[in-house]
């Protein structure tokens, strides 16, 4: 197995493959890799001279710049995946730059806009360039400068976990969208673009726009959704005044309890900013998105069943437990699992969607309607007395209940007997 697998679509470029090929061999000799040309069609002339040059030539079966990646991906079979175009734009010197960083990054993009990146190209091209970038950036809250360059690194495993399809040039956006969203970490090295080789772009502006609108359009409410690995640290600077206050405000009611504390328990995927602020924090979640997202922020992570912690008794002095339980089944087994985890005298956070407030439910369905939102999956809609009778019924004390707005409580209980004098509220 090679340790790179290097797929160039290339339709109609058979004087610029007989120059790239032996380039890309003469430049990397001590990377073990693979070339693999992508063509439109068998009868395409770039074949036999991509053959000739010791590449595998093979013909794609979907239409497009999308079509011409998968069927690359496909066939590649080494641990990272290089995509580059056929035209002589993407100097191969830069794959040294880009594999050089494999270990920082899942996504590794030759970035022509980033600080020391260069882009010889017609002005007006760059301008069009830079404002469609922009908008997509803008659109879906992104922080990728250059989201259409198509010379870029992948990490096998992060292929394997997505299913493409777009079929034009919107695939360069759409994959960099399932990366953030995922949790995979992208990262930008600065990159010098040069004029093409011979021949003319298959690549137009016009439709650079199109598509970059069906992408914006597709995936606006999964971007907007508890599916986005970084919606709660989207969620604190939200462009939304009602989202951001309301993540703001539980912000400061979290860490008013929680600074100080030793071990601290973060369960589920609301309260992000707090793992941020609190390097002390431990996060346990089933899926892996958010948990890929915090382990590239260096945080401790556990995957598991929030209803079957895998920790020892008397674990941790804090717990934080915010818009968990409408999500499950059986709230009674997870509270009663972390409650047996938590020291004596420490303390346990339950945030509490406001299931009791017309206005909560109001506000819910505006901002779905606004932002574009997916419906999240309730089990049922739990109630702040509900939750706070069964942490009772656990033996735990209850210290305060705190309101944000209409959209939660955040439930403040005690292991033991409530001590008025050290309530942090």
């Amino acid at each position: 197995m090679p340790d790179l697998s290097i797929v160039i679509p290339a339709a109609g470029e058979p004087e610029n493959i007989k120059r790239l090929l032996p380039w890309i061999a003469s430049t990397i000799p001590d990377i073990s890799h693979e070339v693999i040309v992508v063509v439109p069609t068998e009868e395409d002339p770039t074949i036999p001279v991509a053959i000739e040059h010791g590449a595998i030539a093979i013909a794609q079966e979907d239409p497009g710049y999308g079509g011409a990646l998968r069927a690359g991906f496909g066939k590649a079979s080494s641990p990272f995946v290089l995509t580059m175009d056929a035209d002589l734009s993407h100097e191969p010197i830069f794959i040294r730059d880009l594999y050089r960083h494999r270990e920082e990054g899942d996504v590794v993009i030759a970035s022509r806009y980033v600080a020391f990146g260069l882009a010889d190209m017609p002005a007006v091209r760059r301008f069009l360039s830079g404002v469609l970038n922009l908008f997509f950036r803008v659109a879906l809250d992104l922080r990728i400068q250059d989201l259409s360059s198509g010379f870029r690194l992948y990490r096998r495993s992060f292929l394997d976990s997505i299913t493409s399809k777009a079929r034009d040039f919107d695939v360069l956006q759409e994959i960099i969208l399932f990366a953030v969203a995922g949790g995979w970490r992208v990262l930008e090295v600065p990159f010098h673009y040069r004029p093409r080789g011979t021949g003319s772009s298959h690549a137009r502006l016009f439709r650079f726009g199109v598509s970059y609108l069906k992408t914006t359009f597709r995936y606006w409410r999964m971007r907007n959704s508890l599916r986005s690995a970084d919606y709660d640290l989207r969620a604190f600077r939200s462009r939304h005044p009602l989202q951001r206050y309301w993540h703001r405000r539980r912000f400061k009611i979290l860490f008013r309890h929680l600074d100080g504390k030793g071990r601290i328990l973060d369960v589920g995927p609301s309260s992000s900013l707090i793992v941020v602020s609190l390097p002390q924090t431990i996060v346990l979640d089933l899926g892996l998105k958010r948990l890929r997202h915090l382990r590239w922020l260096g945080r401790r992570v556990v995957r598991s069943d929030p209803a079957a912690v895998p920790f020892k008794r008397d674990s941790f002095d804090a717990i934080v437990c915010s818009q968990v339980l409408e999500h499950l089944p059986d709230t009674g087994l997870l509270l009663d699992s972390l409650t047996s985890t938590l020291r004596e005298g420490g303390i346990i956070l339950v945030g509490v969607h406001g299931w009791d407030s017309w206005v909560w439910r109001l506000e819910e369905r505006l901002y779905r309607f606004l932002m574009g939102a997916e419906e999240d999956r309730h089990y049922r809609q739990t109630t702040p007395d509900e939750v706070a009778e069964d942490l009772e019924k656990l033996g735990l004390s209850i210290v305060s209940r705190k309101r944000v707005g209409a959209w939660e409580t955040i439930i403040t209980a005690r292991k033991g007997p409530v001590d008025p004098s050290a309530d942090p509220s």
